[in-house]
């Protein structure tokens, strides 16, 4: 068998096979046994107000999932963030279990046709990321938004009994996962599609209540693998009621998009889902005061007059107020404006892009560099006395040079001369003795003056 497929091929399983997954979850998750979220109430498209709250009216009436009902209008007053509570932030695959038989191709086409729509920005004429972007305005704690991307994940098809109780309708998801036919992530949602053939009760807290009575469709999550998994119930009300339809003030008057109430009311319920699962799929992130989230507080909520489009055509009138890729209209209900909080839109700018991160503080300078180092000074020797002035020795003074001649013996006693016996070396005056510096020894490089 084989593990998983794309949408355009689905993988029937037949009824040992969903025997087997039921009883695999089964083993995994005893009956009873305590599981987070597990008696937290569901939030559904339900079928009436909330009692006792006043509200701008609604323009347009009531249904496609109202049960029929007149809807107020932003019941039950702002909406706030609580418990710094998680969002889907990350793109976001939409996985669908077609369950039982006879639900039509055609409802299976426009359901892939609006997730594959939604987030696709390739074709000008489409507005489903306008409507989408009412739902980016809701962030988490760190100010990242909803998911920006859904895209079509896995489709399974399967065949079985009646889903008495929440707990048989999660076990189908659960066994789904559990055997790998559809992925363990927490970045997908399951839509679980019942046929109109097959009963199913029970809304998570409160097992007595009844489709198409009590509400149209609605989303928890369960914990597997310490990955939280999120899905949808969703019924096919074809044959069975129009209470989960476009809301008769419409389709009695106009012409539905598709042309089958009851289809186009299914579209609009998949949108209503996908828009609080993503922004509130714990159940306890973006609520008023009365656990209301952003779209249950628009349900029912077309647009006034000025807002659908009504054309002509097969000698009818068509409503529609928002339009899909290749031409294709749709009728959704409007989604609750975060950033005014007091009223319902059908379209919003696409939010400014986040502001760049801020840029990173410049490397520090590199420290100056250290000035190059003095070499150090010469002692300089303090002399007592100024320094001794370089000289040159005078020659010894020559021996005079005496003839005979030259002395006339007649004029020169001889005791005027004394002998050499009585010249005393002392008296002969010699070579003065001069305190000079001593003469360099090292010879003059080439090219330097002369000494003094």
């Amino acid at each position: 068998m084989a593990s998983s497929v794309r949408s355009t091929r689905p993988l029937h399983l037949t009824v040992p096979t969903l025997v087997v997954l039921s009883l695999c979850a089964a083993a995994a998750w005893p009956r009873g046994a305590a599981m987070e979220g597990a008696y937290r109430p569901a939030h559904s498209g339900t079928t009436g107000g909330t009692p006792g709250l006043t509200a701008q009216p609604v323009r347009g009436g009531g249904g496609g999932g109202s049960g029929g009902r007149r809807r107020l209008q932003g019941a039950g007053g702002p909406i706030y963030y609580r418990n710094s509570g998680p969002i889907m932030f990350a793109n976001v695959a939409v996985n669908f279990i077609w369950y039982g038989d006879g639900i039509a191709a055609a409802t299976k086409q426009v359901m892939r046709n609006f997730v594959s729509a939604l987030t696709n920005t390739s074709d000008p004429a489409n507005t489903l990321p306008l409507w989408w972007n009412i739902n980016r305005r809701y962030t988490n704690s760190i100010a990242r938004n909803v998911t920006g991307n859904i895209t079509l994940g896995k489709e399974l098809v399967m065949t079985g009994g009646d889903l008495i109780g929440y707990n048989a309708t999660m076990q189908v998801v659960r066994g789904a996962v559990i055997s790998g036919l559809i992925n363990l992530s927490a970045n997908e949602i399951t839509f679980l599609v019942t046929a109109n053939n097959v009963t199913q009760s029970g809304m998570k807290s409160s097992d007595d209540k009844m489709y198409c009575l009590d509400y149209c469709s609605w989303h928890n999550f369960f914990t597997y693998n310490s990955t939280n998994i999120k899905f949808v119930w969703m019924g096919d009300p074809t044959d069975i009621c129009n209470r989960c339809a476009i809301p008769s003030e419409v389709f009695n008057y106009w012409q539905v998009p598709h042309g089958v109430p009851v289809l186009d009311g299914m579209a609009n319920q998949m949108a209503y889902q996908l828009a609080v699962t993503t922004s509130n799929w714990d159940l306890r992130t973006w609520t008023d005061n009365y656990s209301n989230e952003n779209a249950q507080k628009c349900l029912g909520w077309f647009g006034g007059y000025e807002d659908l489009h009504v054309e002509s055509g097969n000698q009818s009138m068509v409503a529609w107020n928002q339009q899909g890729l290749n031409g294709e209209r749709f009728l959704i209900q409007g989604n609750w404006d975060r950033t005014s909080n007091t009223k319902c839109l059908l379209s919003a700018p696409y939010p400014p892009a986040p502001p760049p991160p801020p840029s990173p503080p410049p490397p520090p300078s590199p420290p100056p560099s250290p000035p190059p180092p003095v070499p150090p000074r010469p002692l300089r020797l303090l002399h007592p006395h100024p320094p001794l002035p370089r000289c040159h020795h005078p020659p010894p003074f020559p021996s005079p040079t005496i003839s005979s001649s030259s002395i006339p013996s007649s004029s020169i006693l001889s005791s005027s001369i004394p002998s050499s016996s009585s010249i005393s070396s002392s008296s002969i005056p010699s070579t003065p003795s001069l305190a000079c510096a001593p003469e360099p020894t090292t010879p003059a490089p080439s090219g330097a003056p002369p000494h003094d």
